[in-house]
């Protein structure tokens, strides 16, 4: 069911641009800890959203590209377009990434590259909030490579989501935490299924929060 859901999810085109898009400093990342939601907080805060999902060549910000970018935009907490696309890096992808995304040197040989996706990327996600599970390492990486944020746009995060709705679970992966509400997906570590199972996960999350049982009493 999962697939059958990402597969039926409409494609916006990825449009390219020759704007000269500069790199900027890691210090200056307008992230620092997710949104808080309470039993209190409005629905109009968070029933449109955009969950982001990046993979990379590496960890660390200096030195390392997105090769892989999917953002999918929910609303009324239901997701209804998306926007992926492979990306080709400055340098070839390590062996170690490879091991854990799946995401070959050939598979981005004629992929574009950040600078050219940046301006389309940044119109579909626009100044909604934005959903991402440790958001902070995306964000980070988007940032860096170019991408603005409004600078009231919302940030939550579900990896801190997560860990306020189950305590003591016994690993806070995604993978782990969307097992505890029966959100079962393949392609882990793919920027397309993961961005899917976060806004899932993210609409799960909340229903604990407000403590209703549908997407309908949630809003």
């Amino acid at each position: 069911r999962f697939n059958e859901c990402l597969d039926s999810i409409p494609r916006v085109e990825v449009t390219l641009s020759d704007e000269k898009v500069l790199r900027k400093k890691e210090i200056n990342t307008p992230y620092s800890k997710g949104t808080t939601i309470t039993k209190r907080t409005s629905s109009k805060r968070y029933r449109d959203f955009v969950v982001v999902d990046t993979e990379t060549t590496g960890l660390k910000v200096g030195g390392n590209d997105i090769i892989e970018v999917s953002a999918i935009r929910f609303e009324d907490c239901k997701p209804v377009s998306i926007y992926t696309t492979l990306l080709k890096p400055r340098k070839s992808i390590p062996k170690e990434a490879t091991e854990i995304n799946g995401i070959t040197d050939d598979m981005v040989k004629n992929s574009p590259t950040f600078p050219q996706i940046k301006s389309s990327l940044q119109e579909y996600i626009g100044g909604l909030p934005i959903v991402a599970h440790n958001a902070s390492f995306d964000i980070k990486f988007l940032y860096v490579s170019g991408l603005d944020f409004e600078e009231d746009q919302l940030f939550y995060d579900t990896l801190i989501l997560s860990k306020k709705c189950l305590k003591d679970w016994y690993s806070y992966r995604l993978s782990d935490v969307c097992r505890a509400y029966h959100i079962y997906f393949d392609g882990a570590h793919r920027a397309s299924s993961d961005a899917l199972a976060t806004g899932l996960l993210f609409v799960e999350l909340l229903k604990g929060i407000k403590e209703v049982s549908s997407i309908d009493e949630l809003l």
